[in-house]
């Protein structure tokens, strides 16, 4: 685009706009040619400003991620832990291992939800029942339940 300039002769000098004065916003230009000028580095600056925030934000997630699992410690190497019990009920509660009935399996204090089992036992129907035999003759306790070795035959109900 071409301005006239007055010159100190009278006579109108023409130069570009985009010279020298071309970074300017000059009264005499359009303001959509300003606009126009202007995009692209409000349209730069605003996509590095979100691409900073994202990966300040993601950053953020992964360290606080990071501290939780180590800070907690109750959870802190539990992926680390065996639920191994050993290999008879003697060796399971010289362990500290306790049966649970929701997994029926001798279980460290680490791999059992105490407050889980208790509201499987007690859901709907009552407690459940366990049986020496198919008959339904003998009723057994969750104790005796988790001595399984010493009966041939368990019937669930």
């Amino acid at each position: 685009m071409w301005l006239g300039k007055l010159a100190k002769d009278g006579y109108l000098t023409r130069h570009s706009i985009d010279d020298e004065e071309s970074h300017f916003c000059t009264p005499l230009g359009r303001a959509s040619s300003c606009l126009q000028r202007r995009l692209p580095l409000v349209k730069d600056i605003l996509l590095a400003a979100l691409g900073f925030l994202g990966l300040s934000a993601l950053l953020l997630t992964l360290y606080l991620s990071s501290e939780a699992k180590t800070d907690n410690k109750d959870t802190r190497g539990l992926w680390r832990q065996s639920c191994y019990c050993g290999k008879s009920i003697a060796e399971a509660k010289t362990m500290g291992c306790k049966y649970d009935a929701l997994s029926s399996a001798w279980l460290p204090p680490h791999c059992r939800d105490d407050d889980l089992t208790a509201e499987f036992l007690a859901h709907e129907d009552g407690p459940w029942e366990y049986w020496a035999d198919q008959a339904h003759t003998k009723l057994l306790t969750l104790e005796e339940v988790s001595s399984l070795g010493t009966y041939s035959f368990l019937a669930g109900n």
